[in-house]
Formats: structure tokens, sequence, C-alpha cells
């Protein structure tokens, strides 16, 4: 099966982007910004996904899902793990924005439905 990709809006990405950016390799917020993430970040639903619905979050090499539902990991995944306090607070500041676009990409196939 094809993945369809299905990017979040930029201004929603570059917000976690600069969240990311200030963190140190412990996954606490650094004092000042050194320099900015060129590039590493995505954040994207699927259109063709499986249940239940979630979103991708790659970042500096790394890939992992979250339940656009409850922000939380899905099941057996792993990375990005030193960056999951601060992709959850972005998530329930956005979580109406991500559920808007899981739903509007929904193909009328898709074993898995809107939010």
């Amino acid at each position: 099966m094809e993945t369809i990709r299905i990017d979040l809006d930029e201004p929603l990405e570059r917000e976690l982007e600069a969240l990311l950016s200030r963190l140190g390799p412990d996954g606490y917020f650094i004092k000042h910004l050194v320099g900015l993430v060129d590039g590493k970040l995505r954040v994207e639903v699927r259109a063709n996904e499986h249940p239940p619905p979630h979103f991708h979050v790659t970042y500096d090499g790394e890939d992992a899902s979250f339940s656009i539902v409850t922000g939380e990991r899905l099941p057996n995944v792993h990375g990005l793990e030193r960056y999951e306090k601060v992709i959850r607070l972005w998530w329930r500041k956005n979580k109406l924005a991500i559920i808007a676009k899981w739903n509007d990409c929904r193909p009328t196939d898709c074993q898995v439905g809107r939010v």
C-alpha cells in the first residue's frame, strides 16, 4: 500500500521545531537558542493509515507516532523519547488543528474514520 503523506500546516511545524530546537541532549530547555533546526522536522498525518488515528513526528533522524486523541505515544513505538514532553505540550495546544487535518484527508475507503 502506498503511503500518502499530508503535512501539517507550516506554522504548526515551525512552532514544534522552535520548541525542540531549544532543548539540550537531556531533554531540558537550554537557556539560549544557539541555532535553528533547519529542515530536520516533519509532522504529518497520513491518509491511508492504520488505527488508531495518529500523527507522525520525524526529527533529528528519529520518527515516532502519537495518538491524535490522547497525545500518547503509540504502543511499541520508539524514538524521540527525550522530546516526548515537548511534543505532548505542542499537541495539547494544537490538538484541534491536528484533528481537522486528519478529518480533512480521510479517503472514503480508509479503514480509520474521522476523529
